[in-house]
């Protein structure tokens, strides 16, 4: 068993369970860490790989979009996914190790592939296609990691249908006037 140290209570209190269940479903910081890591990807992957697969013969044009307009819904709804994402990428590079060996890295040939497409039809800046994906993950989850900072200063409310609808297409219209000028 784990020290109950006051993160695991606030976890607990947060979850509205004893702070005891979490130590004894999980054992330690650790597993409930990893079992975290694979609730996020779980999520993630049933989102969009279902997608990816139903509109596989999609032309390539409205894929991207749909697929990025898709991404953006999927940030608005979970939110919590990215602050999960930005922890995982603090401190423990053994943690992140492991998250990129088991989760990130079985999704990124795909994503790149999707990213040149992109970059092909003029959607997407040419250049080196990770360095691209990281661009166009800041570009779609930013405004949701910060959230309740960006609604405090706007007075909009960033989850709401309208909003994410003008946010996708900031997106799109950002990448493909960049791609266009470069």
């Amino acid at each position: 068993m784990f020290q109950r140290a006051p993160l695991l209570r606030a976890i607990a209190k947060k979850a509205e369970v004893n702070h005891t269940l979490i130590s004894h479903h999980f054992g330690s910081k650790e597993a409930l860490w990893k079992a975290t890591a694979k609730l996020c990807f779980e999520i993630y992957s049933e989102h969009n790989f279902e997608k990816r697969r139903n509109m596989q013969d999609a032309e390539a044009r409205t894929l991207v979009k749909v697929l990025l307009k898709d991404f953006i819904k999927f940030c608005a709804n979970y939110p919590d996914i990215h602050h999960f994402l930005i922890q995982a990428n603090q401190g423990d590079s053994e943690r992140l190790d492991w998250f990129v060996e088991n989760y990130l890295r079985t999704i990124y040939d795909e994503e790149l592939d999707i990213i040149r497409r992109a970059q092909k039809l003029g959607l997407a800046p040419q250049g080196d296609s990770m360095h691209i994906r990281y661009l166009l993950l800041g570009a779609a989850t930013s405004i949701y990691t910060f959230a309740p900072q960006f609604a405090r200063l706007s007075g909009k409310d960033p989850f709401s249908d309208e909003f994410i609808e003008q946010h996708v297409d900031y997106v799109l219209t950002l990448f493909t006037t960049c791609a266009k000028k470069l």
